[in-house]
């Protein structure tokens, strides 16, 4: 049917337009929430060559906690939040690469 159709064809529009703009090195997705100074913290201790474990507690100690719950990150959070850092990182040097072009 014709509405199937066109249906099918925004969605391939649509994705076309997600993957070239993901190419570009544009994060796509929810902005994180997660304070900068928090982020850079949590960056820091892992490239100290903290395991996970250790970042968790030392996020703890220093009382980084989510700003939604007000909970600890845990090691999970804590690796969620370093591989945000490292998308953003990749999305810089993207777009470095591309305005050098």
């Amino acid at each position: 049917m014709l509405r199937d159709r066109e249906r099918k064809l925004i969605s391939e529009r649509t994705k076309a337009a997600l993957a070239e703009r993901k190419a570009e090195g544009l994060r796509l997705g929810r902005p994180t929430t997660t304070p900068e100074e928090i982020r850079h913290g949590i960056a820091e201790l892992r490239e100290s060559g903290l395991s996970w474990a250790k970042v968790a507690e030392a996020a703890e100690a220093n009382g980084w906690n989510r700003p939604s719950t007000g909970t600890p990150y845990g090691r999970s959070g804590c690796q969620k939040i370093y591989a945000s850092i490292v998308l953003d990182r990749e999305a810089n040097a993207a777009t470095i690469r591309r305005q050098a072009a």
